[in-house]
């Protein structure tokens, strides 16, 4: 298990763009052609009701989610239908190609690593850290070695554990490597919250903190791409609009909004309907891991 550092990149330019697979079309590894669209849409509300529970439990919000989080190893792809970026991870010897959920959720970036006990069945090799040149331990005084995920081991270095709210916890040892990014299932997650240990912190100095997706409607085949840095470039990047993303101690990407439109209508929510409290309670998240949106209660009887 482990934290990556960024790969290096020309002088000459700060960013770079990886495939993002849609976990229900044919080009993810998990795909299965005999799904009907009522099939998948109900795999897709299932998998967004485990996120919830998740997202609750970083905020501390719902305690029946918090309870949830107990020993179970958790395999990627069981724990819902998440986008997945390809990757070789490792210098030398140990370096193979993986696949990990694109996960703006968590901040942690990790897959399974030899020795790993108990474990999940994986295609590819299990990564050997003692094979990678590159690959060293977080030290136990590393500023990012902070309770409640991480702690000192007995012999100096950084473990962790990392709890989810699907009855799946990932632990192990702190550390660095080196991601390479290239043009069976997921077998790690690629954290890109926006936690100090995150891939997208981390690589700031190679894509100035930025990344952007264009989601395609199911059933369209064209390739779907992740960019970061100066390579995103989209054609109507002209005409974006642009809101801030406030930033708060769970690291989640959160949004200040007024109010919401159905076609041309607007809703007129009430004034703060959606204003994060001092009481961690509130506020409105975008999230990668879910495709529907969810309301409160009371927000959800003025939209209905």
């Amino acid at each position: 298990m482990l934290l990556a550092t960024p790969m290096p990149t020309s002088s000459s330019k700060r960013g770079f763009t990886v495939e993002l697979i849609d976990p229900f079309s044919p080009r993810s590894p998990i795909y299965d052609a005999s799904l009907t669209e009522t099939e998948r849409i109900k795999l897709q509300t299932e998998s967004d009701k485990h996120r919830l529970c998740y997202l609750s439990s970083i905020l501390k919000i719902n305690s029946s989610c918090i309870n949830e989080i107990n020993s179970g190893v958790i395999r990627p792809n069981k724990r819902g239908y998440f986008y997945m970026v390809v990757l070789d991870l490792g210098t030398g010897a140990s370096r193979h190609t993986y696949l990990l959920e694109f996960d703006t959720g968590s901040g942690l970036t990790w897959t399974q690593c030899d020795p790993c006990h108990p474990m999940f069945h994986q295609e590819p090799p299990l990564f050997d850290p003692s094979r990678s040149p590159t690959y060293h331990y977080v030290p136990h005084d590393h500023p990012l070695c902070k309770p409640p995920t991480y702690h000192p081991d007995r012999n100096g270095h950084c473990e962790f554990r990392y709890g989810y709210a699907d009855w799946a916890y990932a632990e192990g040892t702190f550390s660095f490597d080196t991601f390479t990014f290239a043009y069976g299932g997921a077998v790690g997650i690629l954290g890109m919250n926006l936690d100090q240990e995150s891939f997208i912190i981390q690589a700031r100095d190679a894509t100035g903190g930025r990344f952007s997706y264009c989601l395609f409607k199911a059933g369209v085949t064209d390739v779907m791409t992740l960019r970061f840095g100066d390579d995103i470039s989209w054609p109507w990047m002209a005409h974006r609009q642009q809101t801030r993303i406030l930033r708060y101690p769970e690291g989640l990407y959160n949004l200040n909004l007024i109010d919401i439109s159905i076609g041309r209508t607007r809703m007129n929510f009430p004034p703060h309907t959606f204003k994060r409290k001092s009481s961690k309670k509130g506020g409105f998240i975008i999230d990668s891991g879910t495709v529907s949106s969810t309301l409160v209660p009371k927000a959800y009887k003025v939209f209905r």
